[in-house]
């Protein structure tokens, strides 16, 4: 890989970064955050080997129409409007505008948590913020005690959910997690 970012001329064309957002009874979930307009911005990502890495590999283009409030706004919605966001993996295309949402309750699995706590999380693809470690994170999929009919939850393993219901389910993360 180290090889490759240092020698490719080529590289993929511009790809989107999607987020998924479910107008619920339970509420407005959010799977994914999508890429911060920060991360443009000299500094976000890490110094050093690493650092030159994520700047060769990692090039994005965020305009104000494509910010997560801006595309929200697009579907009459705001970012106070969303209760709970499902995070796939911490990666900053995924979750790079949690800090949006400090109100919001945040599922996402606990391997993927844990890369918080490594020496270098930006090893793993992970841009730590701070509120990444809000007391609103759920790192417990087996936790059920908020769940209620037609809920929002997080499962372990595989289940026929009630009707109505939305279960994410937790799977090995792509940050290299689990």
């Amino acid at each position: 890989m180290l090889w490759w970012t240092a020698f490719s001329r080529s590289w993929t064309p511009w790809l989107p970064v999607n987020v998924v957002v479910v107008e619920h009874d339970a509420g407005v979930l959010l799977v994914d955050t999508g890429q911060s307009p920060a991360s443009l911005e000299p500094g976000y990502h890490p110094g050093g080997v690493l650092g030159w890495a994520y700047r060769r590999q990692a090039d994005f283009d965020v305009d104000a129409a494509d910010h997560l409030p801006a595309r929200l706004g697009g579907i009459g919605r705001s970012v106070s409007d969303v209760d709970t966001v499902v995070l796939t993996h911490l990666h900053q295309d995924h979750a790079g505008n949690i800090g949006l949402l400090p109100h919001a309750r945040v599922l996402v699995s606990a391997d993927e948590l844990a890369l918080l706590e490594e020496k270098q999380p930006a090893a793993h693809g992970v841009m730590p913020e701070p509120s990444m470690q809000s007391p609103t994170t759920t790192s417990n999929p087996s936790d059920r005690s908020h769940c209620t009919q037609k809920s929002i939850r997080a499962a372990a393993e595989p289940s026929t959910p009630a009707d109505g219901d939305v279960t994410a389910i937790v799977s090995p993360g792509r940050s290299g997690a689990g």
